[in-house]
């Protein structure tokens, strides 16, 4: 389910992941956590707006100028509007098409991989910097070994910010998808991401000194 007491199924790694130079160093998100409510622009978006990715990302652009506001406009659409396909989850039955940006966008259901990659099809037609990671998360559900898992980092005013639109969509009930919006991993500070999260490449930790698999395993598994 999509919420950080199960992670998500294998995603895709054909898509288009980080960039191999070093980010630079994370801005401090003084403002964490943000209120938990969505962003006007997406509250207000006419239904015309919503037919395409290039007509949310528009209007996005067009009625956001500051990159913060308009990277969480982003991932705020994606939150609310895509529902986790929690009944194939929980039959080990995903489609491929619930990792396909276009096809997730089309009917409104995916996994994290979905998600992921949706924010950086959005993002690409709001000029936004938002890249797709993958790695391992872990979970009151699955604390010792985690699971595959992919999430995003974004580029705002030359620093990087950690995003994870699944988790902060809702999570399973009984097999049956739950709305539940949140911003816990919206701009999440880099030391408390990393309780959860496990990127493929280390740098994506946004740590000084990353830590290794032995270290994140070893840690308690944690809430926000």
């Amino acid at each position: 389910t999509p919420t950080s007491s199960s992670v998500a199924p294998a995603p895709s790694t054909s898509a288009t992941e980080a960039p191999q130079e070093t980010p630079p160093p994370v801005a401090n998100a003084n403002a964490y956590p943000l209120p938990a409510k969505l962003h006007p622009v997406v509250v207000s978006m006419p239904k015309e707006a919503e037919a395409t990715i290039e007509g949310v990302g528009r209007y996005i652009a067009a009625h956001e100028p500051d990159p913060m506001q308009r990277v969480k406009a982003i991932h705020d659409w994606v939150a609310d509007r895509i529902a986790y396909d929690t009944p194939n989850y929980v039959a080990h039955q995903v489609p491929d098409t619930d990792r396909d940006p276009n096809v997730v966008f089309r009917t409104r259901v995916g996994v994290c991989a979905g998600y992921a990659k949706l924010l950086t099809a959005i993002g690409k037609v709001t000029g936004d910097e938002i890249l797709y990671i993958v790695g391992d998360a872990r979970s009151e559900e699955a604390p010792m070994e985690g699971e595959s898992h992919a999430w995003n980092a974004a580029k705002i005013n030359g620093s990087w910010y950690l995003i994870d639109a699944t988790w902060d969509a809702g999570g399973g009930d009984g097999g049956v998808f739950k709305k539940h919006y949140t911003t816990d991993y919206l701009f999440t500070p880099p030391d408390q991401f990393v309780v959860s999260h496990f990127p493929d490449a280390a740098k994506w930790q946004l740590l000084e000194r990353p830590l290794s698999r032995v270290e994140f395993f070893r840690r308690p598994v944690l809430a926000p």
